[in-house]
Parts: C-alpha cells; structure tokens; sequence
C-alpha cells in the first residue's frame, strides 16, 4: 500500500472550544511523576505502574487478565518520545471525579511521540523515488471509558523525514465511550505531523489495515498542528451525545456522524467521505469547510453546518451528493459533480468569483470531468435562487469554466474564476448570489394562492397549481381547505374544465380539490373529470364490520380511470355516533388499500363540530371507525335486574347477549337470547346474582351495535 501523502498546513489554530473549566471541581492535587522512561505495559507491566504512579498507591492499577488500566489521578511528564505504551485490547477507566495527564516532553529529530500509545510500534523507514519516509506500524485497539478527565499529549518532533508524527492518543483502532478527553498533538517542524487524535495503519494486506475512530460518549477535544484527527484509512464515528471539538481539521476516510456532535476548524475542516444520518456537524476551513472525495456522501438526517474560505464551503472532488433529510447548511459556494436532493434541505451562500451552487467541480488532480449535471430533485423539491433583484424559482444552468491557481503552503489549489454549471438570469449574465433546496413549504403556496384573482391568467392559475400539485404530503396538508377550494375553482374556470361529483342522496358529502386533482397543471389537454363517491357501509361491499360510514371512490380524467395528482380534501356530516367514538379516543379514518392493508388518515373537525374533514391521495376505499364496545348506536334500558328493554328504533331482529359480572369484575356467566325484536322486554336469567351486567345487541350479521347498558348492584 502506498503511504498516505498526508498535508501540512502552518497557522493560528482554533481557541479551545471545550475548555478545561468543565473539569470537575474538589479533586485532590497529586504530584507530578517526571521521568526520562516509558511506561510500556507492553514490556513490565510491574515496573511501568511503578514508574506511572511514582509508587504512590491508588493513582492507578493494572489488571493483566482484563487488560484494564484504571487512572485515578496520575500526572506523569517525560522526556521520553512516549509517555505510556498499553498493549492491543487494552481499557483506560478514568475513575470518576479524578483528573489524569500522560505528557511527552521529548525533543526528537525522527520517529514518533505520544501521550498514550496501544499496541506493538514497529518503525518502517522507506525510501521510495529518492525520498527517504517514515512509517510507524501499530496494531493494537484501546478503549477509553470513565468519569474522570484525561490529558494527554505529544512531544516536539523536527523532521527532514515524511511520516514522523507527535500525537495524544495513537493506536491502530480507538473507542471512546465516555469521559473529558483532551488529545494534543506537540510541536513539529520541517516534514513532521502534529495530531491529536490518530489510528495508525497495521501494513498491506493485514486483517486489521483500516484503524477506525468511535466516539459514542464524553467531551473530547482533540487539537494538533496538523490536522486535529487523522486516520491513516480509517473512518471516524461520532454517535450517542459524544461531544468531539477538533482543532486542526479532521482527515479520515468517511466521516459518519449518527449523534452527538461533531465541531472542527482547520485549512480543510472535514477532509473525508461524508455520512451523516443525525446528530450535528459544524465544520469550519480557511481553504474549505469540508472537503470529500470521488466517492458518495449522503446526509438523511441531522444538521450539518460548514463555513468555507477561500475555495468555498463544500468541495467534493468528482463526487456524488445524496440529501434525503436534515440540512446541509453552506456560509459559501457547493460544488460537486452530482447532486440529488430528495429530501431534507441544502442552502448555500456565493464566495468571491464563484456562484452558490457550483457542478462539474474541478480538483488539483483532475482538470477534467466526465459528468456535467444539473442538480435532481425529488418530488415535493423546489430550487430557489436570489439574486440583487429578487428571488427566483427556477433558473438557467450555465456549463462553462475559467480558472486560475491558488497557493496554499507548498500545496496547489484551482481558484475557480469562472468555472460553474450554477444558476443565472435567462441572459447568463446575472450570478446566483445564494440558492436553497427545500420542500416547498405551505406558507408559500398559500401566500401565492391568496394573491390569485378572477383576474389572474391561466399561467399564473397554473403555475400555482403545479407548485401545490408538487409538494410533499407534509407540506400539502398544511394548505387550509380554505386556499384549496378557491384554487380549485380558479382552476376549473381557467382551464374550462367539466367537473362533475355524484355522492350519494342527501347524504351531505362533499369533495373539494378535484381539478387539482385531475394533475390540469401539467397537462393542459383534460376537458372532463366525474367523481363518483359510494357509500358502501351496510352492503355486500363492506369491507370493515364496524364502520360508522364507509365510502367508495373511483375518478375518470377524460373517461379514463385514474388517481389523484393531488390529495382530494372529502367532508362529511359529523354524526352523534362519531361524538362518541371521539369523545372516547375510538374514533379513526382508515384508508382501504387495494393491497387489503389500512391506514390511519388525519382528520379534522370544523369549528362548530358539523362536519368531518379528510384527505384522500388516492380513490380506493375510506372508512370512519370506532371501537365498537365505545358505540351505543341502540341504547338499551335496564327495567329491573332481570329485565331490559331492546329499542323502539331497532330494524330487523338481532341477537342479544348479557353477561354478569363478580365484585372483580370478572366475568361469571355469559347468555344469549336469539331474534329479540324492537321494543321487546327480555327477562334475564341469572344462576346467581351478579355484581354487574351488561347487554349487548348483535346485528344479523353479527356486527356488535354498540354497548348498550349496565346496572351495579342487581
């Protein structure tokens, strides 16, 4: 494998953004162990507690079998290039409330130092093309736990050979799962590498090459001269609530942030893949705040803010962009070489001489690109980009580039003058100077539907449409009834359009929303659109035994059977059957799937409590619901313990059942009387007598028609 050409960036770095203040207070003071040795448990492990502790007992211990190292106030400083090496499998406990430090205050001329290390050093000089480098070799795994505090760092390293690295914490792999960490990177000068946190890789070929980074818990401030995290092909992972601040930047293979939250400033604030599914991201570069690679980044959730400098916010050489949730938030330019938003939210900002959104991005490497693409949006998405003029919906892409070159140290960068497949006015003059990829919200259609007038054109009836008509179902739903019925009649007028409903006699359904739903926006051909909505609740069709109202929906568009583009909004009468089932928290609208599945439909009540609202996104099945025990759609009347009185208004005969009760209310004897008719008194038979009874009435196909009364205390 060839060795990571891993770059040097000189400069201010950040101010410490987990200060050591949060260390906790009332801790005992312990004095400081100074040595010239190592603490390498790896060797003695006897001799190295002995030199950490300075014999004093308690300020730690070694358990060899478990491999656990447990700090309890150590502070131990050495001239050595490494203050303590553990082996592979090795657990740090931080016990609680202590506060420890493992410093290196070597001044060496090659090779490495560190404040901790895990695993075997092996060091690997090559020289490759005339140019002599340096490799350290380490394979073990440590893990860091507790509720005490850690400080460690590196030594002074003044190289003339490449690879040479001062770190705080080194090992091949590296879990954090709780505590307040500092890692810091020492001194370098010449070709030398300064790094807080660094997982060195194992050599070619080996089961364990890639060294990953996992923060799941605890503050850790990880701060170097070079880069404030780097991986040698490792990945970091930020997850939990760990709170990571890295000094520096972070240079990995993929940065994968779950949880927690993850701040960085560097030349390149993130140098790395991108997969951020929650949490938050705030990367900051004078050069770029985060700077990926050829490969696919994604975000499907949290959010994630970057700051750029001179090269813009987000670069991402030849690269694909994937957003489906969160936010992707650019104080600068975004370039990549293909971006999809089907979800979630990207703003960015315009840098000097670059337009906020940048396509077919070029790298140092590259001067070329296979692909110039625009940007895709999934359905419900929407492009806005401002300019000084105003804010415009959509905008013209532009493929062209000019550029020029722009030093950084002993690094070469392009400097895009010109280089842009962005958005401008229909002249191609006009630079975006900040665009934003959202859904469209419902504030804005319904602002721009209230703007509608009889005397708006079909154009602007239409756009309007369309932009509804594309919206997510979040957004959609969002939009009052109100602004759906009036864009709905302009559009009927507009497009002179045939729009018939026929719902059931005197039934008091009403359906809004139909030339939204007939998809006219974008499709100026339909002249028809018939609705026909049936009422299905006590036929053969019935396909929910105790629907209080089922319906039926089928649309044609032209005399051909289709589905709405747009959800339709249906009224109906709110009954006192459906007061009960709310009152009682049993009331549900369900859409019947054609699949034979249901779903729960939001609905709504009008303020006087007359009518029901729902929406339907397709024509299928609807049917309102309850619980049937909550349902005295027939009340019953107890005439005595042993008697009750079935309902004059009861259609039909029916079955009704009783059942009695212990002071437990458990169930002691259940009876059944078989074609009871209206107004029939029924006389009751108890073996004993029940603490409580209730009555129920069966309908003739078995369908409970509520719970009809109870009597205590027969």
């Amino acid at each position: 494998m060839a060795m990571k050409n891993a770059k040097k960036w000189t400069g201010v770095l950040l101010a410490v953004c987990m200060a050591l203040t949060l260390l906790p207070t009332g801790v005992l003071a312990v004095e400081t162990v100074t040595t010239s040795e190592t603490a390498d448990f790896n060797k003695d492990s006897v001799a190295a507690l002995e030199l950490l502790t300075g014999g004093a007992e308690k300020r730690a211990s070694w358990d060899a079998d478990s491999k656990v190292l447990t700090l309890s106030g150590v502070d131990f400083t050495t001239s050595s290039q490494a203050a303590v090496v553990v082996p592979d499998g090795t657990t740090v406990v931080l016990s609680e409330g202590t506060e420890n430090r493992l410093v290196s205050t070597c001044s060496a001329r090659s090779g490495y130092s560190c404040g901790i290390a895990c695993g075997e050093w092996k060091e690997v000089f090559s020289d490759q093309t005339g140019e002599t480098s340096y490799v350290a070799l380490l394979s073990g795994e440590l893990t860091i736990q507790g509720g005490g505090t850690l400080y460690a760092q590196g030594g002074e390293i003044i190289s003339e050979v490449k690879g040479c690295y001062s770190t705080g914490i080194a090992a091949h792999c590296l879990i954090i799962l709780d505590g307040i960490i500092t890692a810091k990177g020492g001194t370098v000068e010449n070709e030398a590498y300064s790094v807080g946190l660094y997982t060195v890789y194992t050599g070619s070929g080996t089961a364990l090459e890639h060294g990953d980074i996992t923060i799941s818990g605890g503050t850790v401030t990880a701060s170097g001269q070079t880069q404030g995290i780097e991986t040698y092909t490792g990945s970091l992972f930020v997850s939990g609530d760990a709170q990571l601040c890295a000094e520096g930047g972070v240079s990995v293979d993929t940065v994968n942030v779950s949880g927690g939250r993850l701040t960085t400033e560097g030349a390149f604030g993130i140098e790395a893949n991108l997969n951020v599914t929650g949490g938050q991201v705030a990367a900051k570069g004078t050069i770029a705040g985060i700077r990926g690679s050829y490969e696919s980044n994604t975000i499907s959730g949290g959010t994630v803010t970057v700051e750029g400098g001179v090269l813009g916010a987000c670069i991402f050489d030849e690269g694909d962009v994937l957003i489906t949730g969160g936010e992707l938030l650019c104080n600068g330019s975004f370039w990549s070489d293909r971006l999809i938003v089907n979800g979630g939210r990207i703003e960015a900002k315009a840098t000097e001489g670059m337009p906020a959104l940048g396509l077919c991005c070029l790298s140092k490497i590259n001067f070329g690109s296979s692909r110039i693409e625009s940007p895709k949006l999934g359905a419900g998405m929407e492009l806005r980009y401002g300019d000084a003029s105003g804010t415009y919906r959509t905008g013209v892409v532009c493929q062209k580039y000019e550029y020029d070159f722009y030093e950084q140290g002993k690094e070469i960068y392009i400097l895009f003058v010109k280089a842009y497949s962005a958005l401008f006015e229909a002249d191609g003059t006009t630079l975006a100077s900040s665009i934003q990829i959202a859904p469209i919200s419902a504030e804005e259609v319904q602002d721009q539907i209230s703007a509608l007038t009889e005397m708006s054109t079909s154009d602007q009836v239409n756009e309007t449409a369309a932009l509804y008509t594309d919206m997510v179902a979040e957004e959609q739903a969002k939009v009052s009834v109100e602004s759906i019925q009036a864009l709905d009649q302009l559009v009927e007028q507009n497009n002179q359009l045939a729009v018939t409903s026929t719902t059931p006699e005197e039934s008091g359904i009403e359906v809004s929303g139909l030339a939204l739903a007939s998809g006219v926006a974008k499709d100026f051909s339909i002249q028809k659109i018939e609705l026909t909505v049936t009422d299905v609740t006590d036929t053969a069709q019935s396909a929910v035994a105790e629907a209080l109202l089922e319906l039926d929906f089928s649309m044609t568009v032209d005399h051909a059977a289709a589905q709405p583009a747009a959800p339709v909004v249906v009224s109906v009468p709110y009954t006192e059957a459906m007061k009960i089932q709310e009152e009682r928290g049993g009331l549900r609208v369900l859409h019947l799937t054609d699949k034979g599945t249901q779903e729960t439909v939001p609905h709504t009540l009008s303020a006087d409590k007359s009518t029901l609202t729902f929406r339907a996104s397709s024509f299928s099945g609807y049917a309102i619901t309850g619980d049937p025990a909550n349902t005295p759609v027939q009340v019953l009347t107890f005439l005595s313990g042993y008697r009750v009185q079935t309902p004059e208004t009861l259609l039909g005969s029916c079955t009704l059942v009783t059942a009695g009760y212990d002071a437990q209310e458990r169930m002691t004897e259940v009876h059944r009387y078989e074609d009871v008719a209206a107004n029939e008194i029924c006389l009751l038979s108890w073996s004993t007598d029940p603490a409580l009874c209730r009555a129920f009435l069966l309908d003739a196909r078995g369908r409970p028609l509520g719970a009809a009364a109870q009597c205590e205390g027969i």
